[in-house]
């Protein structure tokens, strides 16, 4: 589904606020942050534990809660403090925004494209009962709350695919797109209606050099170079001509903590985009034969991927 997002939209979906913070690279927190105390929900997944660490180096580590099911803290959170949380348990969520002082959630948590269509009772469960959770949190607390969602809320053949606008229609046909429509939409009335501080960015697919649970349409940029480097081989769940935009991980934290730490009289809407550059697994194919000769590429195509 995700394939059927152009080419050239990239050029197009690039609000001046992602922008200016995607031109410097490497997060730096600016006086805005210094009442800031955040807490990252869903810490442990290939964004979350990125966002920790950046904001435990510029805010300190008594700064920023992490937070995610484990019992015990993931060595890759590195010095913060550490919660388990499930984010359908509201008492829980209430406990740690108001014991810790949050001022700030990021909510990260979700359940993802491959893995919501085999599971989407968790899916419905995770992403819109946990995120109806965070936002009565954040409206009981004055907390700001800022919330990923995905290119995969378009969907169908009714949008513009070259140069798709913010405000264009979305017709998700996956329950993951579905999710995360509706999300948008109750995040965005939470703040019409009772002034929650909402705000979303719409990811692309994101390039990590780091192994994390691989469950997303674009995961194969990251498994290939891994199944390259320990085995000589890789096998693609996609066409080989499958154009997903892509952007590396670190431009990705940036524009989420710029979208953040903005000031909201600045913004002029509560959802935004965020660009990346059109990839494909022919391409990444060809990069990674460069980087490591010898390497095959064999495809498989997963129709719930696809």
């Amino acid at each position: 589904m995700l394939a059927r997002v152009a080419k050239n939209q990239s050029a197009c979906l690039r609000s001046s606020l992602v922008m200016s913070s995607l031109q410097t690279r490497g997060f730096k927190a600016g006086p805005q942050w210094n009442d800031k105390v955040v807490m990252v929900v869903g810490s442990g997944g290939q964004v979350g534990r990125e966002i920790v660490r950046v904001l435990a180096k510029e805010l300190g580590p008594e700064r920023v809660i992490a937070t995610d099911l484990p019992a015990e803290k993931p060595d890759v959170l590195g010095d913060c403090i550490y919660k388990p949380l499930d984010i359908r348990d509201k008492e829980q969520y209430r406990a740690l925004v108001k014991d810790h002082g949050v001022t700030n959630i990021i909510q990260q948590a979700a359940i993802i494209s491959a893995l919501a269509e085999k599971n989407i009772e968790l899916a419905y469960d995770v992403n819109v009962t946990g995120t109806y959770t965070a936002l009565n949190v954040a409206r009981e607390f004055g907390c700001g709350i800022f919330f990923p969602t995905t290119m995969g809320v378009f969907g169908g053949n009714t949008f513009n695919k070259d140069c798709t606008k913010v405000n264009e229609v979305l017709e998700p046909n996956t329950i993951y797109g579905v999710t995360k429509a509706f999300n948008e939409l109750l995040g965005t009335y939470y703040h019409t209606k009772f002034g929650v501080d909402f705000r979303c960015l719409r990811y692309p697919g994101i390039i990590s050099s780091e192994k994390y649970a691989a469950n997303g349409t674009v995961s194969y940029i990251t498994e290939m170079f891994f199944g390259a480097l320990n085995e000589g081989k890789y096998e693609c769940y996609l066409r080989p001509d499958t154009t997903i935009p892509a952007i590396y991980i670190e431009d990705c934290v940036n524009a989420s903590l710029g979208l953040v730490g903005a000031e909201r009289s600045n913004l002029k809407r509560c959802v935004y985009h965020l660009a990346g550059t059109p990839m494909t697994p022919a391409k990444m194919e060809e990069i990674v034969k460069k980087m490591v000769p010898g390497t095959t590429v064999s495809y498989k195509i997963d129709p719930l991927r696809q």
